[in-house]
C-alpha cells in the first residue's frame, strides 16, 4: 500500500538524510516510522541539507516571505517620515504592501514602541519615536 503524506514526505529527508523515507505500516494499530540519523557525521548532513533547503525556498524575497519585516518596516517608516498624516491605505499604495501586510506591522512598530499615534485615529498624526 502506497500512503501519499506530502509534508512528512517532504520534512524525513531533511532530518533523516536525502534518501530516507518514512515508513507506515499498517496492522492492528497504524504506525509511521521516521529514520534518523545514528551517527554524529549524519547528523550534521541532515543539518547542512536542511539548511540549505530551507535558503533555496527561501529565495530573494526573504524578508517578506520568512518572517522579517525589516525591509516592510523600513518602506512604512521612510513614507510616515515624508508625510505622518499618511493613513494605512496610503502606507499599502505609496509602498506596494498589501493592506494586511501595512496593517501587520504598523502593529508590530506600535508594540515595540518604534511609533505612536498623535491625536484621533481620524485626523491625528503618526510620530517617530526615536
Amino acid at each position: 500500500m502506497q500512503v501519499q503524506c506530502g509534508k512528512l514526505n517532504e520534512y524525513v529527508p531533511l532530518y533523516s538524510g536525502k534518501n530516507a523515507r518514512p515508513e507506515f505500516i499498517d496492522g492492528a494499530m497504524f504506525r509511521i516510522v521516521v529514520p534518523l540519523p545514528s551517527e554524529k557525521s549524519d547528523e550534521e548532513t541532515v543539518k547542512k541539507n536542511g539548511e540549505e533547503e530551507i535558503k533555496s525556498n527561501c529565495g530573494e524575497n526573504c524578508g517578506e516571505n520568512c518572517g522579517e519585516n525589516t525591509s516592510a518596516e523600513e518602506k512604512i517608516l521612510d513614507a510616515i517620515k515624508e508625510n505622518p498624516k499618511i493613513t494605512q491605505k496610503q502606507l499599502a499604495a505609496v509602498t506596494g504592501l498589501s493592506l494586511r501586510v501595512v496593517e501587520w506591522n504598523m502593529a508590530k512598530l506600535k508594540n515595540e514602541g518604534k511609533i505612536k499615534r498623535l491625536g484621533s485615529d481620524k485626523k491625528g498624526t503618526w510620530e517617530i519615536v526615536e
